[in-house]
């Protein structure tokens, strides 16, 4: 009796063991099928070309959705606003520069701002958007370095905050202060194009 006693306790340990064993994998498998929620990336890319048409520089980065860009989605499934064009904006936040496209009335061979607005073309292809722009840098200095650079897009206007912020026609989506600036010289082609993507 004492026998059969111990065999099922060895039993019941050997069973409880691999039940344990078994739900380990479990554990493990779990926290990688909860989800982060949606994500929004931007995927930027800036060539600099040379007045020949050889490139010079290709730069890439990814940057992060704005506050008032989730805001912007937001009134959009919403339908409380609809999104009117779309502009690209570089900056070298203190040096001057020009871009001969600009589009914000300047004579761009006089360049005495940091700031350049430039119209961009955008295309939707499946579940992503893609933004372009050119900027035939125009400085009189020996170079400029773009320090920031945006993806704005305008839009009919919303309150971003339904409850006390004052209507708004148009929001910066994404916005990126570049660690390594991009360095460009008179008469040098900015191409620049952002892929906006969701998972």
């Amino acid at each position: 009796m004492k026998l059969i006693i111990i065999g099922m306790f060895i039993a019941l340990m050997a069973l409880g063991t691999s039940c344990a064993q078994m739900s380990q994998p479990v554990a493990e498998v779990a926290p990688q099928a909860t989800s982060d929620g949606i994500k929004v990336h931007g995927d930027w890319t800036v060539t600099v070309t040379n007045p020949d048409g050889t490139v010079d520089a290709v730069h890439e980065f990814e940057n992060e959705l704005t506050a008032l860009g989730g805001a912007l989605l937001a009134a959009v499934l919403m339908k409380e606003t609809e999104i009117t064009s779309y502009r690209i904006i570089l900056s070298t936040l203190t040096g001057t520069m020009g871009c001969i496209e600009n589009t914000d009335g300047n004579n761009a061979n006089l360049p005495t701002k940091h700031q350049w607005d430039l119209e961009a073309a955008a295309v939707r292809d499946f579940d992503v958007v893609m933004l372009g722009t050119t900027c035939t840098v125009k400085t009189v200095k020996d170079s400029i370095d773009i320090k920031k650079i945006m993806a704005v897009f305008d839009h009919t206007l919303y309150k971003p905050n339904p409850n006390d912020e004052s209507p708004t026609a148009g929001s910066i989506f994404t916005i990126r202060h570049l660690d390594n600036p991009i360095t460009a010289i008179n008469n040098q082609v900015l191409g620049v194009n952002v892929v906006i993507s969701f998972e």
